[in-house]
């Protein structure tokens, strides 16, 4: 699908968004009068807002990115033009997913418009991503029951917990295991590392501003754990320790003696076990458990994840079709044979190392963390795999 077929689709979008609009509008007012049809023009106008606001930022995007001399980052404006509206957006998805087919897509370690970016994208990224922000804390909770059951368990045994994050981000969900930790007082020291440095800082400064105790190292030594640890244990708190770093170099971080409780992977494991297999055996050996948490490959998070956070957020740093591509369906999962296989919900995955399942599984978390939405699906987590067990 040509630039152009976007920027036609993208026309009569709005065409059909502004009738749908007008004939709603005319609905109400002919059946409740101006009481309804007031709430309702609010709504269309703050819409309307974000449509206008959308398509600036694509203008002004494109403009830059069609100056400079990088090929690759100029493979981008078709996906940007696909962001001009909810059609173009869902054509270009549909085309790129397959409508009820397998995705032919294979995972490539490319780069994202973040990485890429020009220095006006790279400024804006807070910015472009403020309204996805909205949604992802209920995103998060979905994912917390395995660190939960593991850090109740190693505190209740040997009074701290040591985790570590592989490709943090913006540390939202290390945020939230910090403010559990400190609501139950329990002493717990979490290394949050990406490497992207900007958004590291970003992550410090925001934790600073919310009283969480967060470290930062900016230089590739190993870190003395035992004086981070006393640390959190007078304090009785977490203590968030985030390091921009490559992930081939996050196992020179500690000592061979060292060995942390738990390392996980929030919708980042392409940095490991795809591109570099070698580098997720050595983490393994430093951690006692690991957890991969992710999203499978389906048309649920496809139009209901994607197409929300890309209308939201049309330069959103995770780029749609590199979602599609890094996700496994659970049968994906089951054939890697890496670790226990747990669909939760629909949508969201757990693949947990067999000691971080027992430790679930004999924990009051199996089922935690987002009650309210468990019950409101009518729906329990599902084990699909484990590698112990046989299956006809």
């Amino acid at each position: 699908m040509s630039v152009y077929s976007f920027k036609s689709i993208g026309f009569w979008g709005r065409v059909f968004f502004a009738g749908a609009v007008i004939l709603i509008g005319r609905l109400l007012w002919s059946m409740f009068g101006t009481s309804k049809l007031i709430p309702f023009l609010i709504i269309g106008i703050g819409f309307l807002f974000l449509e206008i606001r959308r398509q600036r930022l694509i203008d002004r995007a494109i403009k830059e990115i069609s100056l400079k001399d990088n090929q690759e980052l100029k493979e981008k404006i078709l996906q940007l033009e696909a962001k001009r509206s909810l059609i173009t957006t869902f054509f270009y998805l549909i085309k790129k997913m397959g409508l009820g087919k397998k995705s032919g897509l294979k995972f490539v370690n490319s780069h994202e418009l973040a990485d890429l970016g020009t220095n006006w994208i790279k400024e804006h990224l807070a910015k472009m991503m403020s309204l996805y922000e909205i949604l992802n804390p209920f995103l998060l909770n979905s994912f917390l029951p395995p660190i939960k059951a593991v850090l109740c368990h190693n505190i209740l045994n040997k009074k701290v917990f040591l985790g570590a994050s592989i490709g943090c981000g913006l540390a939202r969900f290390e945020e939230k295991i910090a403010k559990y930790c400190n609501k139950k007082k329990l002493p717990a020291v979490i290394f949050a590392t990406d490497i992207n440095k900007d958004l590291i800082l970003k992550a410090k400064e925001r934790m600073g501003k919310n009283g969480i105790m967060a470290g930062f190292q900016n230089v590739n030594h190993k870190i003395d754990i035992k004086k981070l640890v006393s640390y959190a244990r007078n304090k009785q708190q977490s203590l968030v320790y985030l390091v921009p770093i490559n992930v081939e170099d996050f196992p020179g971080l500690f000592g061979t003696d060292s060995k942390l409780d738990l390392v996980w992977f929030l919708q980042s494991r392409e940095h490991t076990i795809e591109g570099r297999p070698e580098t997720f055996d050595k983490i393994k050996k430093f951690t006692k458990e690991w957890a991969i948490l992710e999203t499978f490959r389906s048309w649920g998070v496809i139009l209901w994840g994607n197409l929300i956070s890309w209308w939201l957020s049309p330069l959103f740093a995770t780029e749609t079709e590199i979602s599609i591509a890094r996700n496994y369906t659970p049968k994906e999962w089951v054939e890697k044979k890496i670790g226990v296989v747990i669909k939760r919900y629909p949508y969201f995955g757990w693949i947990l190392s067999g000691g971080a399942y027992k430790i679930l599984k004999e924990s009051k978390f199996l089922r935690g963390g987002t009650k309210s939405l468990s019950r409101l699906l009518g729906l329990k987590d599902k084990l699909i795999f484990h590698p112990g067990r046989k299956y006809q």
